[in-house]
């Protein structure tokens, strides 16, 4: 061993001491950051936002605190895109009010005609539909519940032109303060090459999502199973599997919706409960059909740590 003087060997020590220092801190800082807990440099705590470096592929998202009433993230969060079958989501709160949960409703073949889930002459109950449209997507199951729906509507929001159903889904929407969204027929599947069935921005969609887990949580509740089986009055048992593939990643899922159109690309929306009575609204619109299950899943990692904090 290399016999160093004292205070050679002394200032060694310091020195090496000193870059220890720095590497331990700069360990924690880092791990720090990667969960997204606070950072205590010489009497100062900086917090590290879990969303700063975030990226999504969608062309929209937006995350939002419902506590808190904070913005977590957003991405072109104003922008109207088309929203697919994130529409159903208007079109339970419109007609669940009017449609008995043990009446039957009959698929006609205008309705089956739009989906191959359901085939025309079968006959469902009414709150039984509703759970497979939502949890399924199932554009024949939309049709046939706004058919079913129609003149009780109309009955009690006159309209002088279209769907009864449309207009008052526009009406909520209005009442709501969504002035991004405009729906054009109750499933949200495009009118045509160059024209969506609905359009609405991602803040507007958590805005509608938060209004629908505050007012109807057991309305949407089966949006938070991967899986059911339905027993229709007439026609073949069948087992539904939620569209939305990342709903066992997540956890903690209060209400959920995909839409997927050509035109719409990859849509979801979720409200999550990372902690009890801790809400996130969580939106990503224009992705792609797998794409925006990663976005999401990012997005709900990020929010959980976020409202983690005190």
């Amino acid at each position: 061993m290399l016999n160093l003087p004292p205070n050679i060997r002394r200032s060694k020590l310091i020195i090496s001491g000193g870059l220890l220092c720095a590497v331990l801190l700069s360990m924690v800082a880092s791990i720090a950051y990667v969960v997204g807990e606070s950072v205590s440099h010489e009497g100062v705590t900086q917090t590290i936002d879990p969303f700063t470096e975030m990226t999504v592929e969608a062309k929209s998202a937006y995350v939002f605190d419902v506590v808190r009433g904070k913005v977590l993230f957003e991405k072109n969060a104003s922008t109207p895109l088309p929203l697919a079958s994130i529409t159903k989501i208007a079109l339970a709160l419109v007609i669940a009010p009017v449609l008995e949960p043990s009446e039957h409703i009959t698929i006609s073949p205008t309705a089956a005609a739009r989906s191959v889930d359901l085939r025309g002459g079968e006959v469902w109950r009414a709150d039984e539909l509703l759970d497979f449209t939502l949890l399924a997507s199932s554009n024949a199951g939309a049709i046939a519940l706004a058919e079913a729906a129609e003149s009780r509507v109309s009955s009690l929001y006159p309209h002088p032109t279209g769907s009864s159903i449309v207009n008052r889904m526009n009406d909520l929407a209005h009442d709501r303060g969504l002035s991004d969204t405009h729906f054009f027929n109750p499933s949200g599947l495009d009118e045509g090459k160059t024209t969506a069935g609905a359009l609405g921005s991602a803040r507007d969609v958590a805005e509608l999502f938060m209004y629908a887990a505050r007012t109807s949580p057991e309305l949407f509740a089966v949006t938070q199973q991967t899986s059911v089986q339905f027993i229709p009055i007439s026609g073949e048992i069948r087992t539904a599997m939620n569209t939305n593939l990342a709903v066992a990643d997540i956890g903690n899922v209060v209400l959920g919706k995909t839409g997927t159109t050509p035109l719409a690309g990859g849509n979801l929306g979720v409200i999550v409960e990372p902690l009890p009575g801790r809400q996130v609204a969580i939106v990503v619109l224009g992705g792609t059909e797998s794409g925006r299950f990663d976005d999401i899943k990012r997005l709900v990692k990020a929010a959980e740590t976020a409202v983690s904090r005190p």
